[in-house]
């Protein structure tokens, strides 16, 4: 794969990424164990033109009230 059609691979998976609906807190449970996969390209760094596989399990998605509270955690210091 060369580089043009990395970028242009990469490009793709931000702007689904980005267009791709927000869920609201209700519909969180839907996710909880999702398993998903795919592959991790290296650029450049120490492992330039290197490809590994990736696997991401979803046990569960964090409410609202637990973000507000792990936010007040952080910002107390």
């Amino acid at each position: 794969m060369n580089r043009k059609t990395m970028w242009i691979a990469m490009i793709i998976l931000l702007a689904v990424a980005a267009l791709y609906p927000a869920t609201n807190t209700l519909a969180q449970d839907r996710y909880a164990g999702t398993t998903i996969t795919g592959t991790v390209y290296f650029i450049s760094g120490r492992r330039p033109g290197l490809s590994l596989p990736f696997t991401l399990i979803i046990n569960r998605t964090t409410t609202a009230d637990e973000v507000r509270q792990l936010n007040s955690v952080l910002q107390g210091g």
